[in-house]
């Protein structure tokens, strides 16, 4: 069974967004076809400094990335599950979870609780699970004013004359602060997609993305019909810490994956491909233990699995990255392995 909040809404619920190679890659695997679903791909990545007075290009002799659609890629993937025999569950949202020695119960805001023998909680950053008094619940979400990291994103028609600058990169500017916010663009038809990945709160990150965008339009990188409003901008969190930082993600016959379970990268801010992988990894390990004796005990190996597996995805660069700045717009071979690092997670 999917409980899922965000099923059946007529509300936009996430930006445009894009999924690497990786991820399409795992999802074939999975027995899951998406290509209807992939917007056009990327081929290649342009870094800017922070002053914008400096970039260099990393071409991709096969598609690194892909845009979508996100709404539509997650209406696809709930109607496989649908066509598996999997019920979804979207008419009311889950407001209490209880762990308990034999079974998971989940309290939805209207009718009655669901149980089940194991539960994959993928709730997104913004929702966080707590234990008062060993009761586990599920709490709102988090405000913009809430310090963390967050997630904004504009989206900007550009003007039907004047200077078209689209091209099939995705864009990357660096050095925007020493916290290492990640700030991307791209063009999906006549509109230009600005993306920010930073540290803040939520108020704060979309004035920076506001301010940014700014910038980007007085220098004619990006163009736009209107003014840019902070109020057109759409946040969400992003996981407050990476999940190697992050205890544990076992509870009582329960796992934590995806963003609740802070699985991004940690260059890029890509949760997608991350989250799939996380969630493969927890199936397996739910699979074992529900034919195990002590099930607890094998969901633990959740865990180890996923360390060893994932950590150097998951792994922020070994380096400060503003002393490699200067190498990214001077050598080629540089460039190349940030962009390595950016698409597939590989070591600086």
């Amino acid at each position: 069974m999917l409980i899922e909040r965000s099923a059946k809404t007529n509300r936009k619920q996430h930006a445009p967004d894009w999924i690497c190679r990786r991820g399409v890659e795992l999802l074939g695997e999975l027995g899951i076809d998406c290509a209807a679903k992939l917007g056009d791909a990327y081929d290649g990545l342009t870094f800017h400094s922070s002053d914008l007075t400096k970039t260099a290009q990393s071409a991709a002799t096969t598609p690194p990335a892909w845009r979508i659609d996100y709404p539509q890629f997650t209406a696809h993937l709930h109607q496989l599950a649908r066509e598996a025999g999997i019920e979804v569950v979207h008419s009311s949202p889950a407001r209490r979870i209880e762990l308990r020695e034999e079974q998971v119960c989940v309290e939805l805001e209207e009718g009655d609780p669901l149980e089940g023998s194991f539960l994959l909680l993928a709730d997104g950053a913004g929702r966080t699970l707590c234990s008062p008094g060993g009761h586990p619940a599920v709490l709102s979400s988090v405000s913009p004013k809430t310090p963390g990291r967050w997630f904004a994103t504009l989206e900007l028609p550009a003007p039907s004359r004047g200077r078209d600058p689209r091209d099939g990169h995705l864009h990357w500017l660096l050095g925007l602060d020493r916290q290492q916010a990640c700030c991307l663009w791209w063009w999906e038809g006549s509109t230009v997609i600005v993306s920010l990945f930073a540290a803040g709160t939520g108020d704060s990150v979309n004035k920076l993305l506001c301010a940014t965008a700014n910038k980007l339009v007085g220098a004619g990188l990006i163009a736009s019909k209107d003014a840019i409003d902070p109020a057109a901008v759409m946040l969400r969190p992003a996981p407050a810490r990476s999940a190697l930082e992050i205890d544990s993600h076992v509870n009582k016959r329960c796992l934590v994956i995806g963003d609740a379970g802070g699985f991004i990268g940690e260059i890029s801010g890509q949760g997608i491909f991350a989250g799939v992988w996380s969630a493969r990894i927890a199936v397996d390990a739910v699979i074992a233990a529900a034919s195990s004796v002590h099930p607890q005990d094998q969901l633990r190996d959740f865990s180890t699995t996923w360390r060893s597996d994932m950590a150097d995805y998951l792994r922020p660069p070994n380096t400060d990255m503003h002393f490699l700045l200067p190498l990214i717009f001077s050598n080629r071979q540089m460039a190349d392995r940030m962009a390595a690092a950016f698409w597939e997670g590989q070591n600086i």
